[in-house]
């Protein structure tokens, strides 16, 4: 939903009032580049705390089973200068001293605004983020790819450490059967 026309829509303008919500998670990722050639980009906070999102929700009835759904949508906005090397629009984040006001407050449109620039960072991630199917389960896929890099060295250094460690054992063993 875009901050934009968010308190105009008909659809999102009664959840707008009085169903805001504050989503939070590790981070987000979002693709910029060619179709052929689409580059993830993993943007966190730099003190390691998860971004807290401007969002609503709203509750529906699932009408076969009866139960309760809450439906939550993050609003966008344009993305501040930093951004637009990797998108167009950003996620509305919200700083923890504006949380009251975002959630209860009288005007809660003059929260909408550019991510500061200091508030993420960015990393390019494995692609296989966010894409279905074997391996999408592994948290390496979410470091940086330099990271990735230094883990694959130190897997292959364990084992070539627990190799050579098993070749002296055998050659221990062999001399000491002599």
């Amino acid at each position: 939903m875009r901050a934009e026309t968010v308190g105009e829509k008909p659809i999102f303008r009664s959840a707008f009032k009085s169903r805001r919500r504050i989503i939070t998670a590790s981070a987000f990722c979002e693709r910029s580049g060619t179709n052929d050639a689409k580059v993830p980009h993993y943007f966190s906070s730099p003190d390691g705390e998860p971004p807290a999102f401007a969002g609503l929700g709203e509750n529906w009835r699932n009408p076969e089973s009866g139960e309760s759904i809450l439906s939550p949508t993050i609003i966008v906005c344009s993305a501040n200068a930093w951004m637009t090397r990797y998108l167009d629009r950003a996620p509305v984040l919200i700083e923890r001293q504006d949380f009251d006001a975002w959630l209860s407050g009288d005007d809660p449109a003059a929260l909408l605004r550019e991510v500061r620039e200091d508030v993420l960072r960015e990393w390019v991630a494995s692609h296989r983020v966010n894409r279905s199917g074997a391996g999408d389960e592994d948290p390496a896929a979410l470091l940086r790819i330099a990271d990735q890099k230094k883990v694959a060295i130190v897997e292959l250094s364990f084992h070539v450490e627990r190799d050579l460690s098993a070749k002296q054992n055998t050659q221990r063993q062999d001399s000491c059967a002599q």
